[in-house]
C-alpha cells in the first residue's frame, strides 16, 4: 500500500543526499530509521549517564 506524504523542501534535500541511485525514497527512509541507534545501545556505550539515558527514555 502506498501513501502520499508532504515534506518540506529542506527535508526532501536531506533525504536526497543519502539516496542511492537504485533506491526509492521509501527505501532511504526505511534504511535511515533502521540504522538509527536505540537509546539503550547508546547507554551501553557509556556516552550517557544513567540519568541522562532515563531522561531521554521518558522524553
Amino acid at each position: 500500500m502506498a501513501c502520499a506524504i508532504t515534506i518540506a523542501d529542506d527535508v526532501y534535500n536531506m533525504l536526497r543526499r543519502p539516496k542511492l541511485p537504485s533506491e526509492s525514497f521509501s527505501d532511504v527512509i526505511r534504511r535511515l530509521i533502521k540504522s538509527r541507534p536505540k537509546i539503550a545501545d547508546i547507554a551501553k556505550m557509556n556516552i550517557l549517564s544513567r540519568e541522562e539515558a532515563e531522561k531521554l527514555r521518558n522524553f
